[in-house]
């Protein structure tokens, strides 16, 4: 606390970039340790057949879930824009821009958090059929 006391802002803001950092590494390392341990997609798919024959070609396959009436690109738009105002309402991001310097920086603020939380996604939502 005394560090974002006397460094202000800025403090705040290489601290939470160093997190960040931290996190997306962090994410990868874990999936890429699983990933091994768990044979690969040949192990993957081994495990999910071993549950339920048709698992593999739900959970593997891209596009195995496709309700009628839901294009993939409203699903694409879906996630960018539930990352996006994930980032924009999140109550601890929005102190942080807050403090932008201007709109264009807020929006770029925006633009790297929604990208920083879909990488971490995206590794930590893929550990899930892994394990």
């Amino acid at each position: 606390t005394l560090y974002i006391v006397r460094g202000g802002l800025q403090a705040g803001i290489f601290t939470d970039a160093i997190q960040s950092v931290a996190m997306i590494i962090g994410s990868f390392v874990l999936w890429i340790v699983i990933w091994v341990k768990g044979d690969g997609w040949s192990g993957l798919t081994a495990r999910l057949a071993a549950v339920d024959a048709q698992l593999p070609d739900t959970l593997l396959h891209v596009g195995g879930y496709a309700p009628p009436g839901v294009p993939p690109i409203v699903v694409v738009l879906s996630f960018i824009v539930v990352l996006t105002t994930y980032a924009v309402i999140n109550q601890y991001e929005t102190i942080r821009f807050l403090g932008a310097r201007s709109e264009w920086d807020f929006k770029m603020a925006v633009v790297v958090a929604s990208v920083a939380t879909a990488i971490c996604l995206w590794f930590n939502v893929g550990i899930g059929p892994m394990a």
